[in-house]
This record gives structure tokens, sequence and C-alpha cells, in this order.
């Protein structure tokens, strides 16, 4: 079996902060914090993607409340950090190499948000050559001028579905890992 990562994306506070967080925000939450549990079980390495941008750009401005990583998720001394500035998570960061450096081939994704970072970073895997699974509720994103929240995510489980691995929390396994 090709050897897997748990990769969470963009599980920062200011997606996940009271009042102005990402729709189903708390079974979210809980669904990444079930990934991160049976990872770390079965010994599979955990990558945390952590969006930075200027202030001038937003709120997740490095070293800012905003930007950290939610704490119900907090990164523990094995896992690994990489900081990106653009929605894939691959462009302008050292996450290609650490992976093959690993001998990781496949990624279990799960964060924030669907349609940018998210779709971006399965997509920029796909390219690279790796295989995918969209942990499918475990992402999400805003209502936006255009559409609801629900109405992206399922857009981006079920075109995503279409090139990678779509499955739920309690169909992820890493006991093979």
């Amino acid at each position: 079996m090709e050897s897997t990562v748990l990769l969470i994306v963009d599980a920062q506070n200011d997606m996940l902060a009271e009042g102005n967080s990402v729709y189903n925000a708390r079974t979210v939450l809980d669904n990444m914090k079930q990934l991160l549990a049976e990872a770390r079980k079965n010994g599979a390495p955990i990558y945390y993607i952590q969006h930075n941008e200027p202030p001038e750009n937003g709120p997740l401005v490095k070293g800012t409340r905003p930007w950290e990583i939610h704490s119900e998720l907090a990164p523990e001394k094995a896992d690994s950090i990489i900081h990106k500035t653009t929605p894939n998570a691959f462009l302008d960061t050292d996450l290609h190499e650490r992976l093959q450096q690993s001998g990781i081939r496949h990624l279990i994704l799960a964060g924030m948000q669907s349609e940018y970072c998210v779709e971006a970073t399965c997509k920029g895997a796909i390219g690279l050559g790796y295989s995918v699974t969209l942990v499918t509720d475990a992402h999400s994103t805003w209502d936006n001028a255009e559409s609801t929240a629900p109405a992206i995510i399922a857009r981006c489980n079920e075109e995503l579905g279409r090139i990678v691995a779509a499955k739920a929390t309690n169909d992820i396994s890493f006991a093979s890992v």
C-alpha cells in the first residue's frame, strides 16, 4: 500500500471563529479531530497547511490570533506545518519535496475553504501524481454572492469526486498506513 499522509488545510482561527465561522464549523471541526486521532493512532504523518497573507489582503497575518491553527486541532511535535501564500499548497512551498522525501504518494485531505484552497490543493496534488482522498464532510466554506455554502461544498464533492476518491470521515481508515 502506498504511504499516506493526512493534510489539514487552513484550519485557522479566522475560519472557525465563533460568529463568523464557515458553514457547519462544529461538525467539520469534530470530523477533523476524528481524522487526526485516527491518523495518530495508526502512525500516519500529519501535515498542517497554514495560509499567510499580508495585512492589506485579510486577517491571516502571520503571528496573529486569526492566523493560528485552531486550538482543538493543535499540531503535535511530530507534525509538520507548511506555510503558503496561494490557494494551492504545492505552489511556492516545499510540500512536494517533503512528501517525496518521505515516500508519500496518497493524501487524505480536509480543511478550508472548499472552493479555494481545498480544491486548488486537490488539483495540484493530482497534477503532481499523488492519489487523493477528499474527506467530504471535513471541508467547508462560507456563502457567497452566487451560492450557499452547502451548495458549494456539494459541488466541490461532486466535481472533485470525478478525479479523486471522495469519502466521509467515518469511511476513512489509516489502519494500513
